[in-house]
């Protein structure tokens, strides 16, 4: 997205987490060193007593944004706080709340709320085949005559493991609570693997944006694509918009082009595994 951040740490195995997370991202830093912001993930020194756990402080620049006695979480925060920088200062693209994927050269965005079901469901596709371009951002052009999905190849953010038993097996490839953690109240278990790890060359390409399917868990409802009208469609995407502020009337010219040139549909998901063949079937048409 052509921001710049730079990311310290005090800990050798919290720099090689954040290395092969975000191994994706252009690395290098220009000439003069410059960031528009910097994280600090300050690691406290372990303790020979094992019931006392060190306090972890995270930093935005010089202040202090977060504090946690587990390592895992720190992850978490580094997650949010880059979400909330994109969400302040990206204004060439429209960052849309949404998993997206791209098939047989068309653009397919899952915008919703959390708890939606909308990762779960972006990494079962990306195991099928699906590009991933991110779960958590639909990266969307305002310019030019077609409206283009770009990817944004971040860490999937997983809080069930089981539904991928497969992956779950092997813990090397995951950054996350150990067995044995314990986590505070306040503090919700998420697992990070890249894109690649959960399938060998996922990351797609940019492509035009074809679909946009609003997710919604059901637990008595079978997967099924209802079509939805086109101001319900504009109204839903400005709610999952995360800098709308950012771009104003040109985010808002960017949405009604791509819903003029997109099939909407709301998507109730229930059983995984139904719901992405339902989805894998519409982009196969």
């Amino acid at each position: 997205m052509g921001r710049r951040i730079r990311i310290r740490t005090t800990s050798e195995k919290t720099s090689e987490g954040i290395h092969s997370l975000l191994r994706s991202f252009p690395r290098q830093m220009p000439a003069d060193g410059s960031a528009e912001t910097t994280f600090s993930l300050v690691m406290g020194p372990a303790s020979n007593l094992a019931h006392v756990r060190p306090f972890h402080s995270f930093y935005r620049d010089d202040l202090k944004v977060g504090r946690t006695t587990h390592d895992w979480y720190m992850f978490r925060l580094l997650e949010w706080q880059t979400n909330m920088f994109l969400g302040e200062h990206v204004d060439d693209y429209l960052l849309l709340h949404a998993g997206s994927l791209s098939k047989n050269g068309k653009g397919l965005i899952l915008p919703a709320p959390s708890e939606s079901g909308k990762t779960s469901l972006t990494m079962a596709l990306t195991r099928r085949g699906f590009g991933y371009m991110s779960d958590e951002f639909g990266m969307v052009d305002t310019v030019g005559e077609d409206i283009m999905l770009h990817p944004f190849p971040k860490p999937f953010s997983i809080k069930n493991r089981t539904l991928f038993p497969d992956l779950a097996a092997q813990e090397h490839l995951w950054v996350g609570p150990g067995k044995d953690a314990t986590p505070e109240q306040d503090e919700e278990p998420v697992w990070y693997i890249h894109p690649n790890d959960a399938r060998e060359s996922a990351i797609g390409n940019s492509v035009p944006l074809r679909y946009v399917l609003f997710p919604m868990y059901s637990s008595s409802a079978n997967p099924s694509l209802t079509p939805v009208k086109s101001g319900d469609a504009v109204r839903n995407l400005i709610e999952n918009s995360v800098n709308f502020q950012q771009v104003g009337g040109v985010g808002l010219g960017a949405i009604v082009e791509l819903v003029k040139g997109a099939k909407c549909y709301s998507l109730a998901i229930n059983d995984l595994q139904q719901t992405a063949d339902l989805v894998e079937d519409l982009l196969s048409l």
